[in-house]
């Protein structure tokens, strides 16, 4: 046999025994017990504190805030949609406020077909350009704001 096929087998032959130690050595010892997962995951996922705690948690120090928000349109829309999980608020800070209400409000707002005809669409171009949704919107009462932004 040539040499060039021998000196072909034998590196073919090393890849594949590479491919099979890495693949030892780098797969948990727990995948594939209970199907194509590691099954260690579950009770990690389980032990995990959760990272979302709800409106009721918010109302324990954001009581009119609460009720400002639970009487209006956004009612259904949960806190931390639009200021992100509350984890262990607030012993490691304020929640963010956020900025970019423009991008932040046309995920649900923006004019798409799909959409339910009920839930308030707008054309952000054409409805208010660059400008903040929250200089004519309360985001907790959504509805024009008569003093502008400032009761957010």
């Amino acid at each position: 046999m040539p040499k060039h096929i021998v000196r072909l087998i034998m590196s073919l032959g090393i890849v594949i025994l590479l491919v099979i130690g890495s693949k030892a050595l780098f797969t948990a010892d727990s995948f594939g017990v209970y199907g194509h997962y590691r099954a260690n995951a579950v009770p990690e996922i389980a032990s995990d504190t959760p990272k979302y705690k709800g409106p009721d948690y918010c109302q324990l120090c954001h009581s009119e805030r609460h009720a400002t928000w639970s009487a209006h349109r956004h009612g259904k829309v949960k806190c931390e949609v639009c200021h992100g999980p509350a984890g262990e608020h607030p012993a490691t800070g304020k929640l963010p406020i956020p900025s970019d209400t423009v991008k932040l409000c046309s995920t649900c707002h923006e004019a798409m077909p799909a959409r339910p005809a009920a839930q308030p669409q707008i054309v952000v171009s054409q409805h208010s350009g660059t400008q903040a949704c929250i200089a004519c919107h309360n985001p907790h009462a959504p509805r024009i704001a008569s003093s502008g932004g400032s009761d957010r």
